[in-house]
């Protein structure tokens, strides 16, 4: 028994993008300091570089590199991976092939650093600098894959326009507290429509004018509370 892609091949063929050109596929979002957002798959907590699939046609990432060091821009070569039209490809910047060939040879630095996409031929494809990050928040492009890169709410392996930009100044109009918060969250807001978000973007609570939340049924970990009004969020943190 077999399985073929596409499923008529008989028929039907994939058209694969192999000359890249700027803008094709992209450095779309990354995390120099992940705490407790998305684990790999041996459970650690590591760094992450998300790329993005601009075109309408799938790219084979065969023959890529990627670099934090512009003396060295094959640093890294890609695993042989083909990344559909409008999908992510997940690159774990953890300094440990020995985990799988989607980790890279080099960890991200928290300081900040650039990131460099290129061809075999060392022709650039994409790049970014990044400044020094928080604890558990992404840097990344809004728009989706078009964007110049803002502080987000991390979208790991999805879109990016879900979050609004990180505010950790939203204290002038909200006040949050405790936070970190344990089974009650406080909140003191006049007639705002807020929503509080998981980390993957799960819609969990909306309210108006409520001034406590019993918590004690949500899971530890980060939530995002967004003031629809004023498109910013700010990071809550239940620690039990």
């Amino acid at each position: 028994a077999g399985v073929f892609s596409p499923e008529r091949a008989a028929y039907e063929y994939y058209n694969i993008q192999t000359n890249l050109h700027q803008g094709d596929l992209v450095i779309n979002e990354l995390m120099s300091n992940n705490k407790n957002i998305v684990a790999d798959d041996s459970g650690k907590y590591e760094d992450w570089i998300e790329l993005y699939n601009n075109t309408p046609f799938p790219i084979s990432t065969n023959g890529l590199f990627i670099t934090d060091t512009i003396t060295n821009l094959l640093k890294w070569k890609l695993p042989n991976y083909i990344v559909d039209p409008d999908s992510y490809f997940i690159i774990w910047a953890d300094e440990d092939g020995g985990q799988g060939d989607q980790h890279a040879n080099f960890q991200l630095s928290n300081l900040g650093e650039t990131l460099i996409l290129v061809n075999s031929d060392s022709s650039i494809i994409d790049s970014i600098s990044y400044f020094s990050q928080f604890d558990d928040i992404s840097f990344g492009r809004i728009p989706n894959g078009t964007g110049s890169f803002s502080m987000l709410t991390p979208t790991f392996n999805s879109n990016n326009d879900f979050p609004n930009p990180i505010n950790e100044e939203v204290n002038n109009c909200i006040h949050i507290y405790p936070n970190p918060f344990n089974n009650s969250l406080y909140i003191d807001c006049d007639n705002k429509l807020i929503k509080i978000r998981d980390v993957m973007g799960k819609l969990i609570y909306t309210f108006i004018n409520v001034e406590y939340i019993n918590t004690s049924n949500w899971k530890p970990g980060v939530y995002f509370l967004s003031l629809e009004s004023q498109k910013e969020s700010v990071k809550i943190i239940k620690i039990k």
